[in-house]
Protein backbone atom coordinates (compact mmCIF):
# COMPACT_ATOMS: atom_id res chain seq x y z
CA UNK A 1 0.00 0.00 0.00
CA UNK A 2 1.24 2.98 -1.02
CA UNK A 3 1.89 5.88 1.64
CA UNK A 4 -0.58 8.41 1.65
CA UNK A 5 -0.66 10.35 4.65
CA UNK A 6 0.26 13.73 3.15
CA UNK A 7 -2.69 13.34 0.98
CA UNK A 8 -5.40 12.31 3.42
CA UNK A 9 -3.84 15.22 5.75
CA UNK A 10 -5.07 17.78 2.74
CA UNK A 11 -7.95 16.30 2.38
CA UNK A 12 -8.64 16.66 5.93
CA UNK A 13 -7.55 20.35 5.65
CA UNK A 14 -9.55 21.27 3.13
CA UNK A 15 -13.08 19.58 4.78
CA UNK A 16 -11.62 21.15 8.19
CA UNK A 17 -11.67 25.01 6.08
CA UNK A 18 -13.16 25.34 2.77
CA UNK A 19 -15.56 22.43 1.77
CA UNK A 20 -19.13 23.49 1.23
CA UNK A 21 -20.55 19.90 1.87
CA UNK A 22 -23.17 19.05 4.59
CA UNK A 23 -22.27 18.65 7.94
CA UNK A 24 -23.67 14.98 7.52
CA UNK A 25 -21.39 14.24 4.58
CA UNK A 26 -18.34 15.25 6.30
CA UNK A 27 -19.32 13.50 9.15
CA UNK A 28 -19.76 10.33 7.71
CA UNK A 29 -16.28 10.74 5.71
CA UNK A 30 -14.52 11.84 8.96
CA UNK A 31 -15.89 7.95 10.15
CA UNK A 32 -15.41 6.57 6.85
CA UNK A 33 -11.47 7.90 6.81
CA UNK A 34 -10.52 8.41 10.43
CA UNK A 35 -10.33 11.84 10.44
CA UNK A 36 -10.09 12.63 14.09
CA UNK A 37 -9.96 16.76 13.44
CA UNK A 38 -12.74 16.66 11.30
CA UNK A 39 -14.94 14.46 13.65
CA UNK A 40 -14.52 16.45 16.42
CA UNK A 41 -15.29 19.80 14.66
CA UNK A 42 -18.59 18.46 13.32
CA UNK A 43 -19.29 17.35 17.10
CA UNK A 44 -18.50 20.48 18.30
CA UNK A 45 -20.70 22.31 16.14
CA UNK A 46 -23.85 20.41 17.05
CA UNK A 47 -26.20 22.30 19.04
CA UNK A 48 -29.29 20.94 18.89
CA UNK A 49 -30.95 17.06 18.94
CA UNK A 50 -32.34 17.99 15.50
CA UNK A 51 -28.66 17.82 14.24
CA UNK A 52 -27.57 15.23 15.80
CA UNK A 53 -30.61 13.44 14.49
CA UNK A 54 -29.42 14.61 10.76
CA UNK A 55 -26.43 12.91 10.91
CA UNK A 56 -27.80 9.48 12.02
CA UNK A 57 -26.93 6.98 8.74
CA UNK A 58 -29.85 4.99 7.36
CA UNK A 59 -28.19 2.10 7.66
CA UNK A 60 -27.29 1.78 11.68
CA UNK A 61 -24.33 -0.55 10.99
CA UNK A 62 -22.38 2.51 8.74
CA UNK A 63 -21.21 3.98 12.72
CA UNK A 64 -19.41 1.53 15.20
CA UNK A 65 -20.03 1.65 18.83
CA UNK A 66 -17.72 4.14 19.50
CA UNK A 67 -18.86 6.56 16.81
CA UNK A 68 -23.07 5.85 18.35
CA UNK A 69 -21.67 6.59 22.35
CA UNK A 70 -20.33 10.34 20.89
CA UNK A 71 -23.41 10.85 19.55
CA UNK A 72 -25.19 9.64 22.62
CA UNK A 73 -23.23 11.38 25.14
CA UNK A 74 -23.63 14.62 22.55
CA UNK A 75 -27.11 14.49 22.66
CA UNK A 76 -27.40 13.81 25.91
CA UNK A 77 -25.41 16.43 27.24
CA UNK A 78 -27.39 19.17 24.56
CA UNK A 79 -30.55 18.48 26.69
Amino acid sequence: MYDAKTAIRRCEEFLLEKSKSSMKIKFAWAVKYNLDALKKKCLSELKTAAEIRELVPQNAHDFGPDVWKELFLKAYSSQ
